[in-house]
């Protein structure tokens, strides 16, 4: 520009040439030209005088007369405007029709739309970088891990390493810090539910680096989202948009974020230590509170709590009113004896269902099954133990007739029978054997009670119970050789010469006398 004026100074003040051949010499408009003149005239300067003078001098002096003949334009606070462009649905053209709602002060002029939004232009680009890109109020939260880590001091004397969870709101910078114990599924969900309840609300959109607790593949484009993340997301009725591989600046508020978290929550606990990660949040909390109450160093009177109180909070969504609970997503084929499984144990689904692929959604307190999109089967998480959990209703009918004829049924039909038959299912029932092995025993007393009448197997069990010989073999062996009727004696007082053992029956057992 510099160069420029001194070159229209000289052929204007030393050649005879018009103002359209000057313009096509420099390149210029001839209007520029013409002003020039115009001005050089006014002034009543001479080539020799204008060499004299400096180059940013002589720009100065032609250009003084545009700055004088400046309208008295009148000027918005660029910091409100900028602000009030953040909100949803805000445009640049509505706020210059609330700017020009209003009536000017004698002898000053409104801007024009093309001149306020110029100048908002250019009042943006002065702003830090973390601030030139504008997101909606209640929009997005950008969440990430710190690359450094805290830690805390173990019983045993190890250091345990904990990752720093940071989730900060687009419009506003509000920030959200955690100590959490790894990058793994678990501690990534929960941390965002806690951000969200630490927000009071929750954005429409989740934007997260491309871990692999949120993001299972990105191939060509195509994302792919962790089932138990997305879950999280539609939960509070938002949509995950994760940032491209190696493209920091699709999520710099995090970035910038993390960079002042490490600044001024974790450089200042350097030196602290700590015994436990709930001793390491409670030192987080008190510094966290006072990032965000930081003023921003080209905004003084503004500050992320502010912004946040003022322009974001509103905006976001209600939280629903059940806490999201943490579930792990496997897919298996449902096999031939139709049990599923999950953390190592078996749960029941629909006999129907064999062969078909599932989906299973483990939870801290129920495991569901989902087979195309649609759920099959909910059972309470077993937490001891590792018998398999199976619900009648899934069984095919022959399985389910077996199955009915242990437990309950089995005590209904042994009471019918006789009191002694019941006795004996019910010292069945007592036994800590295994299922299968229990089931088989009660199905061979009904088949005993078919075979010889319920009336003989009762008499046979009362025997049975009186000389403690409850094996289904034994009351098998007394109704062959119908001895469910003959009498017991006792033993002889003096001892055995063999002595005592549970192996020797004796000849009470056989019904002939000692």
């Amino acid at each position: 520009m510099i160069d420029l004026v001194r070159d229209l100074s000289r052929l204007i003040l030393t050649t005879e040439f018009g103002n359209r051949q000057i313009a096509r010499i420099l390149n210029c408009a001839p209007n520029t030209v013409r002003r020039y003149r115009l001005r050089l005239k006014e002034l009543q300067l001479s080539w020799a005088q204008a060499q004299s003078i400096k180059d940013a001098s002589l720009l100065s002096l032609i250009n003084d007369g545009r700055r004088n003949l400046a309208k008295p334009f009148v000027i918005p606070d660029w910091s409100a405007v900028e602000r009030e462009l953040r909100r949803p649905g805000v445009t640049v053209t509505l706020l210059f029709q609330e700017y020009c709602s209003t009536l000017p002060p004698e002898g000053r002029v409104m801007l024009s739309e093309r001149e306020f939004g110029r100048r908002l232009h250019d009042f943006r680009k002065t702003l830090s970088v973390s601030m030139r890109q504008v997101h909606k109020a209640g929009e997005k939260l950008f969440v990430d891990f710190s690359g450094k880590r805290i830690g805390y001091r173990a019983n045993d004397g190890r250091t345990i390493l904990c990752e720093v969870f940071v989730g900060t709101l687009g419009a506003s910078g509000y920030t959200y810090v955690e100590a959490v114990r790894s990058q793994t599924l678990p501690d990534w969900t929960m941390a965002h539910v806690r951000a969200l309840e630490f927000f009071g609300g929750a954005p429409k959109i989740f934007v997260p680096d491309c871990l692999k607790s949120g993001v299972t593949s990105w191939k060509r484009g195509e994302v792919e989202i962790n089932p138990t993340y997305a879950e999280l997301a539609a939960h509070y009725g938002a949509v995950v948009i994760p940032a491209r591989p190696r493209k920091p600046k699709d999520k710099a508020h995090v970035e910038r974020a993390v960079s002042l978290a490490q600044r001024w929550i974790l450089a200042v606990l350097r030196n602290r230590i700590f015994h436990s990660l709930d001793e390491v949040n409670a030192a987080i909390r008190p510094l966290l509170q006072a990032y965000n109450d930081r003023h921003f160093s080209r905004q003084k009177d503004q500050s992320r709590r502010s912004l946040f109180d003022s322009v974001e909070r509103a905006e976001l969504r209600s939280l629903p009113v059940n806490r999201f609970e943490f579930g792990a997503w496997s897919s298996m084929k449902t096999p031939r004896d139709y049990h599923v499984m999950a953390d190592g144990r078996a749960y029941s689904v629909p006999h129907t269902l064999i062969g078909k692929s599932v989906r299973i959604r483990l939870g801290d307190r129920l495991v569901r099954v989902y087979h195309q999109g649609q759920e099959v089967a909910v059972h309470p998480r077993r937490i001891e133990g590792y018998e398999p959990t199976t619900l009648a209703a899934h069984r095919p009918p022959n399985h389910r007739a077996w199955a009915e004829r242990d437990a309950g049924d089995t005590l209904i039909w042994a009471s019918g029978v006789g009191p002694s038959v019941r006795l004996m299912v019910e010292s069945y029932l007592e036994e800590n054997t295994n299922a299968l092995i229990r089931q088989q025993k009660l199905g061979a007393l009904r088949t005993l009670a078919h075979e010889h009448g319920g009336e003989r197997l009762d008499k046979a069990c009362s025997r049975a119970l009186r000389i403690g010989a409850r094996a289904v073999t034994s009351i098998r062996s007394m109704l062959k050789a119908r001895m469910e009727d003959a009498p017991i004696h006792e033993a002889p007082s003096q001892p055995s010469a063999t002595g005592p053992h549970r192996n020797v029956r004796g000849a009470v057992y056989f019904g002939g006398e000692a």
